[in-house]
């Protein structure tokens, strides 16, 4: 009996092994280029200039360079405006002008990681955000998944 149920106990440990994920593994390099082209397009399509893309693939244009002295590093506290939108227009989340976000920035996406930094203090800029970069294949109630993401963002402050 002891025989069974030890042969029954690999059979099933065996058989749990093989069982398979049905999400497929998340394609970095492909969704990276496929979201270029819809950006590049985006991009045309509203006919936006002066746009300009980090070697990451995060396109940005820059407003207003800010104040020029207080810059946004990794280890910053920000205090910003922001509003989230998607390349069909939908406005998904924006902050309220008397309830900015305040945010580390080591712990927020990596698209704004990437990009905050490249303006200061008092600095408006535009984020065009490769779904690599945003929150890749994990959806939200109104974030689909592999979705490019649209940021406007004014840092308001930066602590440090």
């Amino acid at each position: 009996m002891r025989k069974l149920l030890a042969l029954g106990a690999v059979f099933f440990v065996l058989l749990a092994a093989c069982k398979k994920d049905k999400t497929p593994p998340y394609d970095f390099d492909g969704n990276l280029k496929a979201d270029t082209l819809k950006i590049l397009a985006y991009i045309k399509e509203k006919n936006i200039t002066d746009v300009k893309r980090d070697t990451t693939g995060v396109y940005y244009k820059i407003i207003e360079p800010g104040n020029g002295v207080d810059s946004v590093y990794q280890t910053s506290k920000v205090k910003a405006d922001y509003k989230l939108s998607l390349l069909d227009g939908t406005v998904v989340e924006e902050s309220k002008p008397t309830d900015p976000l305040e945010f580390y920035l080591r712990g927020v996406i990596v698209g704004w990681r990437i990009g905050l930094p490249k303006i200061t203090k008092g600095g408006t800029i535009q984020l065009f955000i490769p779904s690599p970069w945003g929150y890749q294949n994990e959806a939200s109630a109104k974030i689909p998944a592999n979705s490019v993401l649209i940021f406007n963002v004014k840092v308001r402050d930066v602590n440090y």
